[in-house]
């Protein structure tokens, strides 16, 4: 595996710790999804808030795999950016959960 697909792996393994994250609070702490769009997603159906979240990730996954092989550097710094925010919101989410428990 190369490393770039790595990285895509990590971003996307990211998005999955999110998504769980966000219907455990929601669903559990009655904690609220500010983002307008996921929350209608939600507030319909959990599941279909996962599938909609994960396909969404995925999705841009196969645009930076496929772009990877013409825009190698630019590429890279979209998937690093990607990357970085996704871990960042993963350790906020986390923070938030510690304290709602």
């Amino acid at each position: 595996m190369r490393k770039f697909d790595r990285v895509l792996l990590t971003a996307w393994m990211l998005n999955v710790y999110d998504a769980g994250i966000t219907v455990y609070a929601t669903q559990v702490l009655r904690a609220e999804e500010l983002n307008p769009l996921m929350r209608f997603f939600l507030d319909s159906n959990p599941v279909v808030f996962v599938v909609f979240k994960l396909m969404m990730m995925t999705l841009v996954c196969s645009i930076l795999r496929r772009r990877f092989e013409l825009y190698a550097k630019k590429t890279w710094t979209t998937l690093t950016v990607i990357t970085c925010l996704l871990g960042a919101l993963a350790i906020y989410n986390s923070m938030v959960l510690a304290a709602l428990v």
